[in-house]
């Protein structure tokens, strides 16, 4: 615990690439509506 640092990229890359891909394939292609227009597009992104 010692060398832990807290926010870093490195300390969790899986997390990180996750909302990489998040951002790049969904985010930034599609515009929101509403929430609920946001949580069918998100849901369709993940199950693709």
């Amino acid at each position: 615990m010692d060398y832990y640092r807290p926010g870093t990229p490195t300390d969790n890359p899986f997390i990180e690439s996750f909302d990489g891909s998040l951002r790049d394939e969904c985010l930034n292609m599609h515009w929101f509506l509403s929430l609920d227009d946001a949580r069918q597009k998100i849901e369709s992104w993940r199950v693709d």
